[in-house]
């Protein structure tokens, strides 16, 4: 049997075997340098792309140095549109290369379903040269750029492909055991023939200006719809690349802005030092080009620069053909100016940011509460730029795995910009690509970049991240601004680890992922004591416990203990800083007004997307008669929070407190379009009901709202006391006396049945236990007896006004 029929049967097993840690699922494609299939990392659990060497060159010494050429090229390589390298291996016998799975389609399928927009072609260039420009600067030139080799992602990422070629020029690449010298030998010819440079078929070195040749060839074709040069047999190309011009781009593509087709001749000189001198101006006129089309200024007419050939009228002339070329230059001058500065649209500025939810590349779903940490973290840091308005994090985590257009989205969030991307982990090395794309007044990508960073300066990687988001969109930083987003500490791996565990399941907000998420910030902090973020996490956690049914008695203590060992360690954490104000608000019973205004405005001040600082602050200054600064404060938590129901469902309650119902229906609608079973909000549009005369309305949305939540049974009274069905009303109150004791709630159904003094013997046994909210004092149902001694001396106590 000779060697390639063995290796042909060895091929046919790969799809029923696995390689290393690697389960082979399908077969992907094959090229002269290997065989690639999808594969299951089963460590990782996740998909990759694995590239074999065939079997039948194992022992042909070029190709080996060929296939380890490739290896040290793409790990050389770190940038958001070049094919991400995971392993290089030898197993089994087979040499292969693990790569991240691109799911998308080759540029060649497109193109062979139609031609491509001039925009789009262009957004394609742009990204596969920005990636040659990194290649570029560690020393590797593709020589292969087709397409083939270029992926087109689902969500508009490009990604290069097969660095199987790739060359290191004139630079030493250093390994871990020697440092070689990449060469190919002069006569001997290497790449696609139909996308070769003259320099390569001729077999001479090569350079960096070989794949601007093919940059050129990539941007004729997709933009003609035909390839540059085409022919039947080798023999046909090889003529054709040396000696022919392709036919000009705007004869298949009239709509081609002409400064397209002088980018595309300037790439596809035959001589080399003729075309760009290096991918970074190609990528310059490419993105110079793109804005003048976005902005209405390039268009089929834009003039050439160059020499053309002057037609013979003006030949004999010389003196009449300068005057007219003069007359002309000026007139085409002026028309540019005055359309640039009557038609052209002003580039909108970013002032207003939403952060997708960045991908969990590891397609691993156990790493989401690492991913999802990455993007809480990112909009944490790009929220401490004063002047940004971004969204929170509880609204953008309902775009998790959206299919949703980035304009649609921003329509939705109101947001002038939107930030995507990914994050990839391989043991403590994290990598986080993103893309920031100007929404408004169209889409606009404005950044494409990756930073990688060990774990240990995983904080200074979301702030090198947010200062290149803060440059791009020429937003000057302040410097306080600039102080937060500098300030940073390294982190204890393993502490970090069980720090963002113990968020995600906190953000989870139900009684068990809490008590897990208590024990993972548990964990964090005694692996890493001097960290305030876990300590900060520990304090929502226990406060939030100490409002559950199943609360224990030193849950408020315990998160009182943790916010001032965070403000301890790191005086800038918003959140222990809001949990304070929370405590001294709602359950210390100090009264301390001035600590609680002082703690709710500064978590706002360190970090404006904490929708809850805004709405609790609207909660204190009502009691302070200051209600327009309550509405005001509020409206502040839906603007960064759009999509959490609660924010509405409590303007309403402030609104129904103040007697505005009609504004209070309003609001309460706007968190039922988001939830239409929120009890928050149907009980508060009860009660609005009610108070409109509304009666049968008002008993079906509480009767709903009690469904969801049997603490508004008390609500349910009220509609009944509101709709004259007293018996009802005060069997209600009976039934939630037995169960709560006696609150301000139940004097709100005495009060609705008119009956005074039981409303304040009830307010009074509530002052007793100390259960007496502050709020009671400005319900509109109690007006009546705000002048009487009685219910003023209630309030005394708490520190409020008379």
């Amino acid at each position: 049997m000779t060697l390639k029929s063995t290796a042909a049967r060895i091929q046919r097993r790969m799809i029923e075997q696995s390689i290393s840690r690697y389960n082979i699922i399908k077969k992907l494609g094959a090229g002269g340098m290997g065989e690639v299939y999808l594969a299951e990392d089963t460590r990782l659990q996740r998909q990759v792309a694995l590239k074999l060497l065939p079997v039948h060159l194992i022992g042909d010494q070029d190709s080996m140095r060929r296939f380890r050429q490739e290896a040290r090229a793409v790990s050389a390589l770190n940038h958001p549109n070049i094919l991400t390298l995971h392993e290089i291996g030898e197993a089994d016998g087979y040499h292969f290369i693990v790569t991240e799975f691109i799911e998308g389609q080759t540029l060649r399928s497109h193109l062979t379903q139609s031609r491509m927009a001039v925009g789009a072609a262009l957004d394609i260039a742009i990204q596969a040269t920005s990636a040659l420009v990194a290649a570029h600067a560690k020393g590797v030139v593709h020589r292969d750029i087709k397409p083939e080799n270029i992926m087109l992602r689902h969500d508009g990422y490009v990604k290069v492909l097969d660095f199987g070629l790739a060359k290191l020029t004139e630079r030493r690449v250093v390994d871990s055991e020697n440092s070689t010298w990449a060469v190919t030998q002069p006569g001997l010819v290497m790449g696609t023939l139909q996308y070769m440079s003259p320099e390569q078929a001729r077999g001479q070195e090569v350079d960096a200006r070989t794949d601007i040749w093919s940059v050129g060839l990539i941007l004729y074709e997709a933009v003609s719809g035909q390839a540059a040069h085409i022919g039947t047999s080798a023999a046909d190309f090889l003529v054709s690349i040396l000696e022919s011009e392709p036919p000009p781009l705007t004869q298949s593509a009239p709509e081609a802005p002409a400064e397209l087709e002088r980018i595309v001749n300037k790439c596809l000189k035959k001589d080399r030092d003729q075309r760009y001198g290096s991918a970074e101006e190609l990528l310059d006129d490419l993105k110079r080009l793109k804005r003048d089309i976005e902005s209405g200024v390039a268009t089929a007419n834009t003039i050439i620069v160059g020499q053309p050939r002057q037609p013979a009228w003006l030949q004999w002339r010389p003196g009449v053909a300068l005057g007219l070329i003069a007359v002309l230059a000026c007139a085409i001058f002026a028309y540019v100016l005055f359309s640039r500065r009557s038609n052209k649209p002003v580039p909108q500025e970013i002032r207003s940011l939403a952060v997708l939810p960045l991908e969990n590349l590891s397609g691993d779903a156990t790493q989401d509460y690492f991913t999802d940490g990455m993007t809480e973290a990112l909009i944490s840091d790009l929220a401490k730029i004063g002047s940004l308005r971004v969204i929170s994090r509880t609204t953008m985590m309902r775009y998790k795995k959206s299919t949703k257009s980035i304009p649609e989205i921003a329509r939705e969030l109101n947001v002038d910009g939107l930030v995507e991307g990914s994050v990839s982990r391989e043991g403590d090395s994290v990598r986080i690509s993103v893309r920031l794309v100007q929404a408004v007044p169209e889409e606009r990508q404005v950044l494409v970049d990756s930073y990688t960073r060990n774990l240990r300066d995983v904080m200074a990687l979301h702030s090198e991240v947010a200062r290149s988001i803060a440059r791009q969109i020429r937003i000057k930083l302040a410097p306080g601004d600039e102080s937060r987003l500098t300030t940073t500490r390294s982190v204890n791996p393993e502490a970090y680890d069980a720090y963002l565990k113990g968020m995600f399941y906190l953000n989870q907000a139900k009684p068990e992922a809490t008590n897990k998420g208590l024990d993972f910030l548990n964990e964090a902090v005694a692996k890493d004591p001097t960290n305030a973020l876990p300590y900060a996490y520990l304090a929502l956690g226990y406060a939030t416990l100490g409002h559950g049914p199943s609360a224990t008695p030193d849950a408020f203590a315990l998160a009182r203990e943790a916010a001032h060992k965070a403000l301890e360690l790191d005086e800038t954490v918003a959140e222990a800083h809001l949990v304070l104000a929370q405590l001294i608000m709602y359950d210390d019973k100090s009264w301390d007004w001035p600590a609680a205004e002082h703690g709710l405005k500064r978590a706002s001040e360190l970090n404006p997307t904490l929708a809850a600082a805004h709405a609790h602050y609207a909660w204190y200054v009502v009691l302070f008669d200051r209600w327009d600064e309550g509405f005001a404060s509020m409206r502040q938590a839906q603007e960064v929070d759009p999509l959490g129901q609660l924010w509405p469902a409590w303007q309403g309650s402030l609104y129904w407190w103040s007697g505005r119902y009609d504004e209070a229906i309003r609001e309460c609608q706007k968190s039922l379009a988001l939830n239409p079973n929120f009890p928050v909000a149907l009980s508060v549009l009860g009660r609005a009901y009610s108070d409109k005369g509304m009666h049968k309305e008002a008993i079906a949305a509480q009767e709903q709202a009690v469904a969801g939540n049997s603490e508004y049974l008390w609500s349910l009274g009220y509609a009944y006391a509101r709709a004259g069905r007293r018996e009802d009303a005060l069997r209600v109150a009976s039934e939630f006396k037995n169960k709560h004791v006696d609150r301000y709630e139940v004097a709100t159904i005495y009060a609705a049945l008119g009956d005074k003094e039981e409303t304040l013997r009830s307010l009074q046994t509530a002052s007793d236990r100390n259960d007496l909210s502050p709020w009671a004092r400005n319900l509109q149902v109690f007006a009546s007896l705000r002048e009487d001694p009685r219910f003023k001396e209630l309030f005394q106590r708490m520190k409020l006004p008379g």
